[in-house]
């Protein structure tokens, strides 16, 4: 006896149920400001320093291009993938045993440099930069490569999310040592790209001492940058 009734009402329930989502779907949603993306601090450096950074394609796709003719003759581009194979061989190398990492070093090149020109020159600068006495620290099993961190630094009346990749990082004993390698000329640029990385390891490591390096690995050269350097250059990043 109920049945229709109770139908007639469950019509009558989505009736309303569906005049009242038709008036929800109509009402303009409020809007709300994001948040600023994250200063990635690599992207201070000018476009010319980009073989400074390890390129995100594998070694694959490097070799698919070589296969399809599109040769790297151009000056940039054969800077660019030395930067990138410099980068490469300075995170692989140091894993492997004194004796092996020259044989190891042209083996990743043959892989993945496929266009580079003077390969066995950027291996025997990549061992220089290894053995170099500064550096010990940083090579040691203590040190990670290609470390990711990411963090907020604020300096003056700015806070800014930063997200970067360390080349090298050594925790030690009451201590904390941070290197990037530069295979191009210096720049200043460089400098503010470092004083977020310095700022943001403070936060994470507030009872070691932060020690940071810029490499030049065609000297090798290892540049030491002091506190002051480092507040100085803060104030210069946008």
């Amino acid at each position: 006896m109920g049945g229709w009734r109770d139908g007639l009402v469950a019509v009558q329930w989505r009736g309303a149920a569906k005049r009242h989502t038709r008036a929800w779907l109509h009402t303009p949603l409020a809007f709300e400001r994001g948040t600023e993306p994250p200063l990635r601090p690599s992207t201070l450096l000018s476009a010319a320093s980009a073989e400074d950074e390890p390129d995100e394609d594998s070694g694959e796709a490097r070799r698919d291009q070589a296969r399809q003719g599109q040769a790297r003759d151009v000056p940039q581009e054969q800077a660019r993938l030395a930067g990138q194979m410099m980068h490469r061989l300075l995170q692989i190398l140091p894993d492997y045993p004194a004796a092996r990492r020259e044989d190891i070093g042209q083996i990743l090149l043959m892989r993945e440099g496929i266009g580079l020109r003077q390969p066995q020159r950027l291996v025997e600068q990549a061992l220089k930069v290894i053995a170099h006495p500064e550096l010990a620290d940083v090579f040691s099993p203590q040190a990670r490569a290609e470390v990711s961190i990411s963090g907020a630094v604020s300096w003056g009346d700015k806070t800014v999310p930063v997200l970067g990749r360390l080349d090298r990082l050594a925790v030690l004993t009451g201590e904390v040592i941070l290197v990037d390698f530069k295979t191009g000329a210096p720049r200043n640029e460089a400098l503010g790209q470092m004083a977020l990385y310095h700022a943001l390891l403070q936060q994470i490591y507030p009872q070691h001492r932060i020690r940071a390096a810029l490499v030049w690995t065609g000297g090798p050269d290892v540049v030491w940058l002091d506190q002051t350097t480092l507040r100085a250059a803060l104030e210069t990043v946008a």
